[in-house]
Order: structure tokens, then sequence, then C-alpha cells
């Protein structure tokens, strides 16, 4: 009876000492080792979003010349419908993939279509484990992805126009 009382006691002392820990700088919650952090591509392999697309692969990306915006949406995310008009605008720049991330593949396609697909190609990560490898929290998020696989850029928020004058494009004309 008393182990239920000692695992709450343990993980109490836990969260405590995690969050004195960031109370006194000793303890990073934004440390944990992502793609992001680690600014590589894992390698990965997802299925085409619209019928006719091939997968969409760490080899592919390994034949661009030029920089690819990665950019994770769902259907059901309102954000991720509010940053499609910047998309569009941004996809004569830069090539855009999407990925619908955890997603019926049928309302992700209907979502690309209906905005008059912003993207070069579009991939489906229906169970959300390559969002995972990539350290994503949530959609929309966006990588900047040089050919090499390094990530030069990540934003875990809409692109907006700000962010497309501000960082993308400069980032874009620093690219080799």
């Amino acid at each position: 009876m008393s182990l239920p009382i000692l695992i709450a006691v343990a993980v109490g002392g836990g969260f405590w000492a995690m969050l004195s820990g960031m109370r006194e700088g000793r303890f990073d919650p934004r440390a944990i080792e992502t793609p992001a952090t680690k600014r590589r591509m894992p390698e990965f392999n997802l299925p085409g979003l619209m019928p006719d697309e091939p997968h969409l692969s760490h080899a592919i990306l390994a034949t661009r010349s030029k920089p690819v915006l990665i950019n994770f949406f769902a259907s059901w995310c309102i954000p991720c419908i509010t940053e499609l008009p910047e998309l569009q605008s941004l996809s004569h720049e830069v090539t855009i993939w999407g990925i619908a991330y955890k997603d019926r593949p049928g309302n992700a396609r209907a979502l690309v279509l209906r905005n008059n697909k912003p993207y070069e190609m579009t991939a489906q990560d229906v169970d959300g484990n390559f969002g995972i490898q990539m350290g994503i929290n949530g959609v929309p998020e966006s990588f900047l992805v040089m050919p090499d696989g390094r990530i030069v850029w990540h934003d875990p928020a809409p692109i907006t126009a700000e962010t497309i004058r501000k960082v993308i494009r400069p980032l874009l004309k620093a690219a080799p």
C-alpha cells in the first residue's frame, strides 16, 4: 500500500529538482537532442500524399542543389490554414515540401488541393513518427534544410510575411 505513496514522492521530487534547476539556470528544457538542435536531418522515407506522388526521402533531398523548406501541417490545424497564402507566395522563391502530420490522407489532400497546392511535393506522417524524430511540438512547424541535410532554420509557428522578409529570404540569399 505504500508503493503509490513512494512513487508519488519520487515523481514530485523529480519535478521539484527540475523546476529548481530551471530557476537557478542549471536545467534547460530545450536542451533535448532533436534534429533541430543537432542541425541535421534524420534518414526518412515517407509515402506521398497525392496518389501520383513518389515517396519523399532523404535520398531525394540529397539530389537537390538548393534549400528546401519542410512544412509540417494538418487539415485540422487553423494556424496551418492561415499560413497557406504566405507559403503560396514563398513557393516562388524556394522549394516547399509539405508533410501532413497525424492527419487523414483524404482530409490533407483536400486541404492542399483547395489551396492551390503551395507544396512541390507532399508526404504523409500518419503515425507522427517522423515528426517525433524531427522534434516538432505541433503544427505548423517549418525547417529550412540545405541539400546536405543541415537544418539552418526551424520555427514552431506559422510562417508570416515578416518571417519571410526578416529570416527566410536572408537565409536563402546566403545559401550556396
